[in-house]
């Protein structure tokens, strides 16, 4: 998978349960104008590391006793833009397949319509808890949010899928 950063222990991109590892994707097409992340746009097929060692790196973070961590957060970039879906399919997976106790939040440019329609994007939300959905619109900023501007819902995944209709939790 192509990760722009991994972070092991993280307390600014955050569920509801405390610390995050972080892993941040290369790619996204979105381009948002006003985006903090842009560097991440662009393929960088430097940023290449195997799937298998990603989720080492991300489960043994995550059973550090030291660091009590509760959250996998997916960044990027975008992490399920069809060029990462994949990738993030796998490490999601993997990591409720070892650890189904961890929250898992993603934040994407998709919105829940696109993502819930898609043959190709809504497996994903089978592993997902939390999705942060929607395009950063700078005219929208916002400060201090878990999002980047007002018109971003913060979606509980798992009563959204069950209910059928999109429920919005808060986070801060």
């Amino acid at each position: 998978m192509y990760i722009h950063n991994l972070k092991t222990y993280d307390v600014e991109n955050t569920g509801t349960r405390g610390a995050s590892v972080s892993v941040w994707f290369n790619f996204c097409e979105k381009h948002c104008p006003g985006c903090w992340n842009e560097d991440t746009w662009q393929r960088d097929t430097s940023l290449y590391i195997d799937n298998d060692e990603v989720v080492s790196t991300v489960l043994s973070a995550l059973s550090d006793d030291f660091l009590p961590i509760g959250t996998l957060a997916l960044l990027g970039g975008d992490p399920i833009s069809p060029k990462n879906i994949k990738d993030c399919l796998y490490l999601v997976k993997k990591v409720k397949e070892a650890r189904p106790d961890i929250e898992i939040i993603c934040w994407t440019g998709f919105i829940w319509k696109q993502v819930y329609r898609s043959k190709i994007l809504s497996p994903i939300l089978a592993y997902l808890d939390i999705l942060i959905d929607g395009r950063f619109l700078i005219e929208r900023k916002v400060k201090g949010k878990h999002y980047g501007s007002d018109n971003q819902k913060i979606i509980d995944v798992q009563k959204s899928l069950k209910q059928e209709e999109i429920v919005e939790m808060a986070l801060d």
